[in-house]
């Protein structure tokens, strides 16, 4: 009976870390909004955090006329209720790109080069370090002149000179590419990012019952709306 007894209080053991498990490592994905504490009393200013159970997240922030935005994914870190969250963008000026192109073996006298997802609200250029062509839409053919077999990338200017003052991301660029002679197409891919606005992030957030505390802001944002992920990662 003693030796029943043991096992039914291991067997209890067990069942409660695999719980307090499954409640450490739960997913924290909701919605989480507030203000500065500093800025108790200043009207019209919004933030918000997403966090997604896919371990992504968004964030934005607006007053009057500045606003932010940012976009990425988030990790655990050795800190009990502490995720790290890390933006898909770290440098405006190195932007992450997915380049495809298709070869032959001879060389060509031109390349066409095709721009998906890229922001219309930018024109863009491509340049090889000397020489840069506008993109009059979406596809543009270059000639062997401007081929040096060498890095190139995509930059964007900001289009509407009306409202560039307010713009945070007046200018951005790419990652550097290469550019062959051999190539018979090409196709530059750039992800969905709201770039006017965007600010590269890397901020450790507190999660709590009532919401989320980011540290590096010193920020509270409260919980308005969670769902929670019961299963274990």
């Amino acid at each position: 009976m003693q030796i029943i007894n043991k096992k039914i209080v291991f067997a209890i053991y067990l069942f409660a870390l695999f719980f307090s498990s499954c409640r450490t490592y739960s997913s924290y994905n909701g919605v989480y909004k507030g203000i500065n504490s500093a800025q108790k009393e200043m009207p019209g200013i919004y933030r918000c955090l997403i966090i997604n159970s896919d371990r992504t997240f968004s964030y934005s922030y607006k007053f009057d006329l500045e606003e932010e935005k940012s976009s990425g994914t988030w990790e655990y870190t050795d800190e009990k209720n502490v995720i790290l969250l890390t933006s898909d963008i770290k440098n405006l000026q190195q932007i992450p790109i997915c380049f495809d192109t298709t070869s032959s073996y001879n060389i060509v006298d031109s390349i066409p080069i095709i721009l998906k997802g890229f922001d219309t609200r930018y024109h863009w250029f491509i340049s090889n370090g000397n020489d840069s062509i506008l993109f009059m839409d979406s596809c543009l053919v270059i000639g062997h002149d401007f081929i040096k077999d060498g890095n190139c990338y995509i930059t964007g200017l900001y289009k509407n000179q009306r409202w560039i003052n307010m713009i945070k991301n007046k200018y951005v660029k790419t990652i550097p590419f290469v550019l062959r002679k051999t190539y018979i197409g090409c196709t530059i891919s750039m992800g969905r990012h709201d770039l006017p606005y965007y600010i590269p992030m890397e901020e450790r957030a507190y999660i709590k019952s009532t919401g989320v505390k980011l540290l590096t802001l010193n920020v509270f944002l409260k919980n308005t709306k969670t769902k929670i992920d019961t299963n274990c990662h």
